[in-house]
């Protein structure tokens, strides 16, 4: 059985599946995600998040950054799709189909002439029918598009590199399926450089210039395909997938917040659990144990809190009015910072109380715990 189009998901159970971007947290080492921001999407618990500025540039960009990848590589990259539709989604074949995989581009070698091949087509996609009779496929390529600010660590991030691993592996698993010649490898680029550089390209042409000004730097890494993927990540990752998402069992618990600032393990568990305002059930040993280090945990913190503020004041005595301290092991430096301007909602309500109810909404409902501990009862166990 070879890849399956995915037109859209029915998310919940095996629905949904583990998308290229998905192995980086399911490994732990992505920063941004983590394993519940994955069991909350494959459950259809993710909220849809808003395009984000740096996302809709990442998307105006990648035209731009394939040709510039297709030059570096000297192969040809098109858009990949399934026979008959235009769906980029692909579900890996059997015996992986919770799996699925999206990559921005493939690359096959240039047609050198000699044998008839299907005539390449001018929009630059690729169905798979197409590429199954007589392309010569070499493997994916994904595509990114860097601040000057991140880091790139060498050779990509590791959630960047899970990610094309994982494309390389449904690409090979793919063409064995078809009776293709073995996939190898794939390749990892990126177009780096400064946020106004990158908000300023129009055209591959400017892109060209910005490389050639060293103003901007393409980072571009071939990998071979990793059998370590198949022998020891997958087994992981399916074991996860058997734990959390067949049994519909919420992953451990997480604290961390993402990128927006959101508690999106707690998103996730409301939305599997829902709100039950008048369910009640008896608090067993383990929530008493949970509540009492809830508040060992709070009170360090405000206590942890007053120590930084006192630590603050003693540094501010000792610079006595000094604005920077520096030594071969510190630098200590203090500034003013204008404030924020603000919208002064009581000042419109006085002046104009008809505008000011006009323009009113309420926010969503959001859950507030509170928690306290109890002196046992004299007698109670």
């Amino acid at each position: 059985m070879g890849a399956q189009s995915i037109r859209k998901l029915e998310l919940g159970g095996r629905g949904g599946t583990i998308g290229g971007t998905s192995w980086g947290p399911l490994l732990g080492v992505c920063k941004y995600k983590n394993a519940m921001d994955i069991w909350s999407r494959v459950m259809g618990y993710e909220k849809r998040k808003p395009t984000t500025e740096v996302m809709a540039r990442g998307i105006r960009l990648e035209p731009i950054v394939a040709e510039l990848a297709e030059e570096a590589l000297g192969l040809e990259l098109y858009e990949f799709r399934s026979d008959g539709e235009y769906s980029e989604t692909q579900r890996w074949p059997q015996p992986y189909p919770m799996f699925s995989a999206s990559p921005d581009r493939l690359a096959f070698e240039p047609f050198l002439g000699g044998v008839e091949r299907t005539a390449a087509p001018q929009e630059r996609l690729v169905k798979r029918a197409t590429m199954a009779k007589d392309w010569q496929l070499v493997g994916p390529v994904e595509l990114k598009t860097m601040s000057e600010r991140g880091k790139w660590e060498g050779a990509g991030p590791p959630s960047y590199r899970l990610q094309l691993m994982s494309y390389i592996w449904w690409a090979h698993l793919d063409a064995l399926s078809l009776n293709r010649p073995p996939v190898g490898c794939g390749f990892l680029v990126c177009l780096q450089a400064k946020e106004e550089s990158l908000g300023s390209i129009q055209t591959v042409n400017d892109a060209r210039e910005l490389l050639r000004l060293k103003a901007a730097k393409l980072h571009v890494h071939t990998y071979d395909r990793d059998p370590v993927f198949v022998e020891q990540v997958i087994p992981l990752v399916l074991e996860w997938w058997d734990r959390y998402v067949e049994t519909k069992t919420p992953p451990p618990a997480v604290g961390v917040l993402n990128r927006d600032g959101v508690d999106t393990c707690a998103q996730a568990l409301q939305a599997h659990f829902g709100y039950h305002e008048e369910r009640a059930i008896d608090a067993g040993e383990e929530l008493v144990r949970l509540a009492e280090l809830r508040e060992e945990v709070r009170t360090s913190i405000k206590a942890l809190e007053n120590d930084k503020r006192r630590i603050d004041n003693e540094i501010r005595m000792k610079l006595a009015g000094a604005k920077l301290a520096e030594s071969p092991r510190v630098k200590i430096s203090v500034s003013q910072t204008a404030g924020r301007m603000r919208f002064d909602a009581a000042a419109l309500k006085a002046a104009d109380p008809e505008t000011h109810e006009k323009y009113m909404s309420r926010g969503a409902s959001y859950e507030v715990m509170r928690v306290t501990l109890r002196e046992p009862k004299e007698g109670a166990k």
